[in-house]
């Protein structure tokens, strides 16, 4: 993901908190956790792409075993705690306020 994609989120996520006029420094610092979590989904997944699904481990006593890849576990549970933010922000799709501005009055 690019800086700037990361940024339009994140003005998207400040945008929608204003527009409901709940932009206070607990949901700010909220949104803030979600960008990092955002930047640690994005390096789970490059390690899945780089190691693959299935890596091999050596174990003490050189048995060597193949496991799955931790970081799909931990790509999964980072996805449910940016859905938890999401929530707690009041965040999803019914929730979503027009910022653009709406074409209803033409």
């Amino acid at each position: 993901m690019t800086e700037k994609r990361r940024r339009e989120i994140r003005r998207s996520l400040v945008e929608q908190m204003k527009k409901r006029n709940a932009l206070i420094p607990v949901f700010e610092d909220l949104i803030d956790d979600y960008m990092k979590y955002i930047a640690l989904k994005e390096r789970f997944a490059k390690d899945i792409e780089t190691r693959g699904l299935v890596v091999v481990e050596e174990k003490p006593g050189g048995v060597i075993v193949e496991k799955e890849n931790p970081s799909i576990a931990s790509q999964r549970q980072t996805h449910k705690l940016m859905l938890a933010i999401l929530k707690e922000l009041g965040l999803s799709p019914d929730a979503i306020v027009d910022t653009e501005g709406s074409d209803d009055d033409l």
